[in-house]
């Protein structure tokens, strides 16, 4: 049986699909998933022992018109759109697939045979449960709001040196890693925060900081550096650089992004900051028990109405409490 799934968004999205990965190759161990990806959150599913074949969805003028032959040659058994709501992306890519049977979320338009619920009906859930409301047609019961399945993260090989070798370079042994990134600057802890925050926290002597950033904020963790030289930066070359990065921490900081999801794959101790949106929230809180979470005030689209007291406090109890050493 060929399995077509279709998930474009971004890596907090894609990384939080993956436990639909195991339970389809658990329950049909025979089966081919082909996995149709974005250019940039392919790289969750590099070195996934569960995908069969990526294929790229490549909207760039060099590529468009042989990634849209490419799906036109393929010819799946299932093909599964998880999103629940309207895209005309995903109204595109479902037409030029060819399956036995397709299924999503229809809206307007009916392209789907099997239509999986609108957005509004399932609000209640989280990101995770809704995908795999998507495959209770191969027999898979979405799961409960307490036994929601983590993410699988399979950092490769050439990762995990790369971080020994960082990791051994700086001297670094228990660490902590700080992501200070964020898509939506307004996501994002200011330069200013940060700073006083470092300097008003004290650590155990043995614990480090590691920070992780994007590429566009570079300057950031340059600057933040210079004001904290006991801190070290990791320049990642990948996202399975991060991830291997996590795997070895003791512990994740981070506004809400992926790598709340990627703290949650390995169970690590995480202190996350999220907006005062409480739908937002029900979506994507971090699958982890061991978590503390500090909210922004009631319709805060960002973080910026989380003070520096209360950074410092969640701080202080969340080394104390979780990654003391």
């Amino acid at each position: 049986m060929n399995i077509g799934i279709l998930q474009l968004g971004t890596f907090g999205d894609l990384i939080l699909c993956t436990p639909i990965l195991s339970e389809l190759k658990r329950k049909f161990p025979y089966s081919k998933i082909y996995y149709i990806v974005g250019r940039r959150n392919q790289q969750v599913l590099w070195n996934n022992p569960f995908v069969d074949e990526l294929i790229v969805w490549d909207k760039s003028f060099s590529k468009i018109l042989t990634t849209i032959h490419s799906l036109k040659k393929s010819k799946f058994d299932y093909y599964v759109d998880p999103k629940d709501h309207f895209s005309r992306e995903s109204l595109l890519i479902a037409h030029l697939i060819k399956a036995n049977t397709k299924i999503g979320y229809n809206g307007k338009i009916k392209v789907f045979d099997i239509e999986i619920p609108y957005s509004i009906a399932n609000h209640k859930l989280h990101f995770t449960q809704r995908i795999f409301q998507a495959f209770e047609t191969f027999g898979i019961s979405t799961p409960t709001i307490n036994n929601i399945p983590k993410p699988q993260l399979f950092p490769s090989n050439d990762s995990k040196r790369y971080v020994a070798e960082f990791l051994l370079s700086s001297k670094v042994d228990k660490f902590i890693v700080w992501n200070i990134s964020a898509s939506n600057p307004n996501k994002m802890l200011s330069e200013n925060i940060l700073v006083a925050t470092f300097k008003e926290c004290s650590y155990p002597n043995n614990l480090r900081i590691v920070l992780t950033y994007t590429p566009k904020h570079k300057n950031i963790a340059l600057k933040i550096k210079s004001a904290c030289p006991d801190f070290c930066i990791f320049a990642s070359r990948d996202f399975l650089d991060v991830a291997a990065l996590v795997e070895q921490s003791i512990g994740v900081i981070t506004p809400d992004t992926a790598m709340v999801h990627v703290a949650s794959a390995f169970d690590k101790p995480l202190l996350a900051f999220y907006s005062g949106l409480d739908d937002f929230y029900d979506k994507f809180f971090p699958i982890n028990r061991r978590s503390i979470i500090i909210r922004a005030k009631p319709g805060d689209f960002g973080i910026q109405s989380i003070t520096l007291p209360q950074i410092i406090d969640s701080l202080t109890t969340f080394v104390k409490n979780y990654v003391a050493v």
